[in-house]
C-alpha cells in the first residue's frame, strides 16, 4: 500500500469558527431587520433538524422570503457581509423539505455550513429550556 492509496481524510467538521459575532449589531433592531432582507436563514424543526435540497446540500432560505416579525430570529452573525440567522421552522411553508440532523450534516458539509448549521441549532436549543439569561436573569 502507498500513500496515494490512502483515502484523505475529510476536515473536522466544526473546525470553522462560524461568522462573525458582529456584537455591535445585536442591540441595534433597525440595523438587525435590515440585515434580514439580504440575510440567510436556518430554519430549525423541534428535532433539531434543518432543510437540505435534493443533493442533501445545506437550503438556507432568503430572509426577504420570511416573515421576520413571525420568525423570531436569532442573529448568528456576519460571514463576508452575508448576515446569517436562526429561526424555528414551526409554521414556515418550509415545513415539506427533506430534514437532515447535526450528524449527519457533520459528516457531509464544508467546515463552514456544519459550524453555522451546529451554532443555529445550540442557541435553539438553549433558548428552548432556559427561560431566563444566565448572566443577567433578563
Amino acid at each position: 500500500m502507498t500513500a496515494s492509496d490512502i483515502a484523505p481524510q475529510p476536515a473536522f467538521a466544526f473546525s470553522d469558527p462560524g461568522p462573525d459575532r458582529a456584537d455591535h449589531l445585536r442591540d441595534d433592531p433597525a440595523a438587525l431587520a435590515r440585515l434580514w432582507n439580504a440575510g440567510k436563514v436556518l430554519l430549525i424543526d423541534a428535532e433539531g433538524q434543518t432543510a437540505v435540497d435534493a443533493d442533501r446540500a445545506l437550503l438556507a432560505h432568503d430572509g426577504a422570503a420570511l416573515d421576520y416579525e413571525n420568525a423570531q430570529p436569532v442573529f448568528l452573525g456576519l460571514r463576508d457581509d452575508q448576515a446569517w440567522f436562526a429561526a424555528r421552522s414551526a409554521g414556515a411553508d418550509t415545513d415539506a423539505a427533506p430534514r437532515i440532523d447535526l450528524r449527519s450534516a457533520a459528516s457531509l458539509w464544508p467546515a463552514f455550513e456544519a459550524s453555522v448549521f451546529a451554532q443555529a441549532r445550540a442557541v435553539l436549543h438553549w433558548q428552548s429550556r432556559h427561560r431566563h439569561c444566565s448572566v443577567c436573569g433578563g
